[in-house]
């Protein structure tokens, strides 16, 4: 009986400091992604807090590394490593663009490494639903319906897009050509 109650109070001992271990491995791991990633802060910090305020619960994007890499092929200028946790930024693009365009960019990337979201292709009329759309003119819109692309982004719904409110303000914003909107991004 002896030994069975010393065998019990041992295996808990073990656990509870094999469950110390995980959480200092964890905490290590969140302060060398955020050592790494000082630059991005501000926008894994909103990324979570919008987390939250759409689904009521607490998330940690905090542990994907974030790069800059000099460039890429084409017209991209983001992508996620699912694999190795790892978003990489076109360093020029982002210097060149506004805060709006950054945190536009940064919330697709988290869509895809974090979220688990796929590209969204979805329109009404010239403007994205989503800022999971492939392209990057969706920063265009994304000042004047913040609330919207948040909520997408989070629930999946685009129905918040259907409002009247929200119609009136988009056939403003839509009035400017396909090539027009290509020339305000340069």
């Amino acid at each position: 009986m002896v030994v069975i109650l010393a065998s019990v109070v041992f295996l808990i001992c073990l656990s509870c400091g094999e469950e110390a271990r995980v959480r200092e491995s964890a905490e290590l791991k969140r302060k060398i992604a955020t050592e790494k990633n000082a630059e991005f802060i501000e926008y894994i910090d909103s990324f979570n807090l919008g987390y939250k305020e759409f689904l009521g619960r607490s998330l940690s994007a905090g542990n994907i590394r974030i790069e800059f890499v000099p460039g890429f092929e084409g017209t991209k200028v983001g992508e996620c490593n699912h694999g190795a946790r790892r978003i990489r930024l076109d360093q020029k693009f982002w210097e060149g663009s506004d805060e709006y365009t950054r945190k536009a960019l940064i919330y697709h990337e988290f869509g895809h490494c974090v979220l688990g979201r796929g590209h969204l292709e979805t329109t009404e009329g010239d403007m994205p639903l989503s800022l999971m759309y492939p392209d990057m003119y969706v920063a265009l819109y994304f000042p004047a319906h913040r609330e919207e692309y948040l909520e997408e982004l989070f629930t999946g719904s685009t129905n918040q897009f259907l409002e009247e409110e929200v119609r009136v303000n988009l056939s403003t914003i839509s009035d400017f050509s396909q090539d027009g909107l290509c020339e305000f991004i340069k």
